[in-house]
């Protein structure tokens, strides 16, 4: 299912975000509520870039890094189109977290139990997404979507 009024929505959020326009309650307040996959994948990428803590505005740290310099404009452009949402998994790894060897060391090796499973799972997860077309077009189904120039 397509929502092409709560994309145009998210479209216009995430890209205020990104440039700073808007605070990470702002958007949270405004992200439109839908059952489009492609808004919700979306939304799970955009919730890993700020805190619930406080209000804040996107930082340098993330404008700066080369991945989501080009994850946000494909999702922007994404929630621009009437393309389903066809990929395996949001563009987040759910519960991959891994503790560090002096946690896992403390626990008496307990958490190391926690992070072969976190690894299998993350690994499983790129299998997945890799099998499915090019992640670096993600949440477009290919590059030539991302990129209007060509063709």
């Amino acid at each position: 299912m397509i929502d092409r009024e709560a994309r145009f929505r998210a479209a216009n959020l995430v890209e205020q975000f990104w440039n700073g326009s808007i605070t990470n309650d702002d958007l949270e307040r405004s992200w439109p509520d839908s059952r489009d996959e492609g808004i919700r994948a979306v939304e799970d990428l955009v919730w890993t870039l700020y805190s619930d803590l406080k209000a804040h505005t996107i930082g340098e740290a993330e404008t700066s890094n080369p991945r989501l310099m080009v994850i946000i404009p494909n999702c922007i452009s994404f929630l621009q189109t009437s393309e389903e949402y066809k990929w395996p998994h949001s563009g987040t790894i759910q519960g991959a977290k891994r503790y560090p060897t002096w946690a896992v060391i403390l626990s008496f090796g307990v958490l190391a139990l926690w992070n072969r499973r976190a690894e299998a799972r993350e690994q499983r997860y790129w299998v997945e997404m890799r099998a499915h077309g090019d992640v670096d077009a993600w949440p477009l189904s290919s590059k030539l979507e991302a990129d209007p120039t060509v063709g």
